[in-house]
């Protein structure tokens, strides 16, 4: 069992009588590698993505194969530890804003469908 942190507060997500809400998926593991900036969590320098390098940059197509790529590099410690048997990535830039690409994450675990995450990057 873990904590269950909301991806796109960046906090973690209580329940209607206020206890921290519980989750036995790997939702705050997916959190945990593509969030923090590569080698800067200090509980776990190997985690971390440069996700965060995209803020940086201009809106390319080449912009959404580096996306998929250090999201599918920041995601391999989730197969790595045993977590995930596989992880596909899809990125492609957010229909509702232009300056927001969405990372469409699927993560084949031990459950019998894949779990789907969508993170959003700021870009620019």
């Amino acid at each position: 069992m873990d904590f269950r942190i909301d991806p796109y507060q960046a906090d973690y997500i209580l329940t209607t009588d206020g206890q921290l809400d519980l989750t036995d998926t790997i939702d705050t593991a997916v959190f945990l590698c593509l969030v923090p900036e590569e080698g800067s969590w200090w509980a776990d320098p190997s985690l971390g993505s440069k996700l965060h390098l995209l803020k940086r940059t201009k809106h390319l197509d080449r912009v959404l194969d580096d996306a998929s790529d250090w999201a599918k590099k920041a995601l391999q410690v989730l197969i790595t530890l045993g977590m995930a048997k596989s992880v596909s990535v899809q990125s492609q830039w957010y229909s509702e804003n232009p300056d927001w690409l969405q990372l469409t994450i699927d993560v084949y675990a031990r459950q019998t469908e894949p779990r789907r995450y969508e993170y959003f990057v700021k870009v620019r």
